[in-house]
């Protein structure tokens, strides 16, 4: 079984080492580990990829790709993809979208069906349309939906929404997770916690919760820092990690804007800021935490950072954003708050850093969750998806 992946950002690298662009590099080298599995990768041609490779075995890079825009359809783009998938012709055609750095230029994927007609495609669902984009650009998107066989999500929230939208497609729709994007080192996870505090010259003292990531608005960062102002105001001594990010030169308004936050509330000794990290550091500041916190306002379990405390096997507080979860129960393996409420997140944090036994069971629980997502199963997943498609 062939299965071609489209996506402009293979291997990740510099800015493009996004979620997105993670979780395609992980896919594939899942994908080329199953038995029976061929992967070719349809990619952007970059300074360091400009012919065809093979990084693993049953899996080959196609970096053919110059402008995924309008200029791409007009000029030599369009008819190397088009080469590319009668030379390779593979039994399925899986399409990553959109591209949050291409946004409403990424228009290639809309064509797709039109030069692989009888190849049955997978579109994979990151946001429902692009950033930026206008009515036409949207209107391209829902066209591609309509010419999926099946349309993939992350998170039932984003799910939730597709169908009230286009509801005809329900049927189409299948939730596979994101996984852990982070490579976990079993050196790492052997070590004590004082020992990675000693390490990492955290002082001692204070009780070090965190957050992970990239500091985007939907991600809640200025609901975290106003609940860290009220417990601050509680006498709590505690110190709020924040796990990567861009660097400040790179920053956007919203990610400067929680700079002055900082500021404002007086928060310099309540925060540290890691600034962009390797795996490693990612991994060694979390287990450095009680309680992970991700107040997100979307896609709670379509974004990879919630994905590696939940590999560690760490608590959690994040936002109660769907009915019912598939993964995740309240104070069973996570404690969940209502979003956009700097109250309600004050008041889970305090609870569960004063209750030990509700800490150790969500934390007991949330291994249950690793194994529930984990690569392992993530691959087997796809891989029956594939098979029932072809079927």
């Amino acid at each position: 079984m062939k299965i071609c992946i489209v996506y402009p950002a293979y291997p990740p690298a510099g800015r493009r080492r996004n979620g997105d662009a993670k979780y395609t590099e992980k896919l594939a080298q899942s994908l080329a580990s199953q038995p029976q599995v061929e992967v070719i990768i349809v990619t952007s041609m970059t300074e360091h990829h400009k012919t065809i490779y093979s990084p693993q075995r049953n899996l080959v890079v196609y970096p053919i790709v110059e402008n995924w825009g309008l200029r791409g359809l007009i000029k030599d783009d369009f008819q190397k993809v088009r080469r590319t998938l009668k030379e390779v012709s593979p039994d399925i055609i899986n399409i990553i979208y959109p591209d949050p750095h291409l946004n409403s230029e990424y228009l290639l994927p809309y064509f797709i069906k039109l030069i692989s007609q009888e190849i049955p495609i997978i579109t994979t669902l990151f946001h429902f349309f692009p950033r930026r984009g206008n009515i036409l650009y949207k209107f391209m998107a829902i066209l591609l939906y309509l010419c999926s066989k099946k349309i993939h999500f992350h998170d039932e929230g984003l799910m939730s929404l597709f169908y009230k939208v286009l509801p005809f497609l329900r049927k189409r729709t299948f939730l596979i997770p994101v996984g852990n994007l982070v490579t976990v080192s079993n050196s790492i996870e052997s070590a004590s916690k004082w020992e990675i505090m000693q390490e990492l010259n955290l002082p001692e003292g204070f009780r070090y919760i965190s957050f992970l990531g990239y500091w985007y608005r939907s991600k809640g960062l200025d609901i975290l820092l106003k609940a860290l102002n009220i417990l601050k105001q509680k006498g709590l001594k505690l110190k709020l990690l924040l796990i990567g990010g861009h660097s400040k030169e790179d920053m956007n308004e919203y990610e400067k804007g929680i700079l002055k936050l900082i500021n404002k509330l007086n928060l310099q000794d309540y925060v540290f800021l890691t600034g962009c990290c390797s795996d490693d550091l990612m991994v060694k500041y979390s287990l450095c935490s009680e309680i992970c916190i991700f107040p997100f306002r979307s896609n709670v379990m379509g974004r990879s950072s919630i994905m590696l405390p939940i590999s560690l096997g760490l608590p959690i507080i994040t936002t109660n954003l769907v009915k019912k979860s598939s993964f995740l129960i309240d104070r069973e393996n996570v404690l969940l708050i209502p979003p956009n409420n700097p109250d309600a997140l004050a008041q889970g944090i305090e609870e569960l850093l004063n209750n030990e036994h509700l800490r150790n069971y969500i934390a007991t629980n949330v291994r249950r969750l690793a194994e529930k997502t984990s690569w392992e199963n993530i691959g087997n997943e796809w891989k029956n998806i594939y098979f029932q498609l072809l079927a």
